[in-house]
């Protein structure tokens, strides 16, 4: 099979998934609501959750998906911007993935509020295999409904335009440490230089890769975080190295997409949209975000995005 038609066919694979939830989904809360088998509202709870899956794989598989905005070449031009078409199609289709995920929590919901009266109603009736079969219902519906709560955060990032103001970028780490950096791990922090960005979606940045890199450090003998930055013309470049546990950087493209891991998710906590909301950011204040890493050698993320001409260099 060819490269494109493989693409297709990739491409073509959440919407069948998607089609086939939302075939069954229907049809078991339509004989739900009919006849009232409790079966029917194990398929519709489970059509519901095939369904998310689906849209979430759409996201995910799309020409481009998840992939961090790249680092300029020292001393190349900078990124251009997206033609207006570009552009215009991406904002309609952030639009209705943030329609299609606000609308997936209503039947979500359904799920999990059914499923919890189903347990307290029939769960003397249920088997051991019945009881099982519904917590993992519960399970599934109660993880979508915290994917969906991710989409929908990360495309209210993407669509907001950054309210930028000049920013202490050295309070702003202090302020982001003191609520996910572990008192045990020591962190340098280092001069900073001062920007134009929004704070809050800074802030964000900051607390997202500070409590990436305090996760994945605390097994060190001695954990510890180095927080850096420079200016390089017009641009503000800052670092987060920890002494962590590092990765293989053949994953690297990962790291940036919604909901995919290096490590198991019993190792890790969220759901994985941490490193992708920072990139979304970023990339709103046209900047980029990269990774360097090692197994067993730590990590670090540089991060750069126009430092602003309103302030003097």
């Amino acid at each position: 099979m060819s490269a494109s038609r493989q693409a297709g066919f990739r491409w073509q694979l959440p919407h069948v998934a998607g089609g086939l939830g939302a075939a069954l989904a229907c049809a078991g809360w339509l004989v739900w609501w009919t006849r009232g088998a409790s079966e029917a509202l194990v398929a519709a709870a489970l059509g519901s959750v095939v369904l998310a899956v689906g849209l979430f794989l759409t996201s995910r598989t799309r020409p481009g998906a998840g992939r961090a905005a790249d680092p300029p070449a020292q001393g190349g031009p900078a990124p251009e911007t997206p033609p207006e078409p570009v552009r215009g199609a991406q904002a309609d289709y952030e639009s209705i993935l943030y329609s299609i995920s606000h609308d997936l929590r209503s039947p979500l919901g359904a799920v999990l509020n059914y499923a919890a009266i189903l347990e307290e109603d029939y769960g003397e009736v249920l088997d051991r295999e019945g009881l099982h079969m519904l917590s993992r219902v519960r399970s599934s519906a109660g993880t979508a409904m915290d994917r969906v709560d991710s989409v929908l955060e990360l495309t209210r990032v993407a669509r907001r335009e950054p309210d930028r103001t000049p920013l202490d970028m050295a309070k702003l780490v202090t302020q982001a440490a003191s609520q996910v950096v572990d008192p045990s791990i020591r962190l340098d922090l280092r001069p900073l230089p001062e920007v134009c960005a929004d704070r809050e979606l800074m802030l964000r940045v900051w607390t997202e890769l500070l409590a990436n890199a305090s996760e994945h450090c605390m097994a060190a003998k001695d954990p510890a975080i180095v927080v850096d930055g420079s200016l390089d013309g017009h641009e503000a470049i800052f670092a987060v190295t920890d002494n962590g546990e590092g990765f293989d950087m053949r994953f690297e493209a990962k790291l940036f997409r919604p909901f995919e891991r290096l490590h198991a998710a019993t190792e890790s906590s969220g759901v994985g949209m941490g490193l992708a909301m920072a990139a979304a950011i970023l990339r709103r204040h046209g900047g980029w975000i990269s990774a360097e890493s090692a197994p067993e050698q730590g990590a670090t993320f540089r991060f750069g995005f126009p430092r602003s001409t309103e302030l003097a260099p």
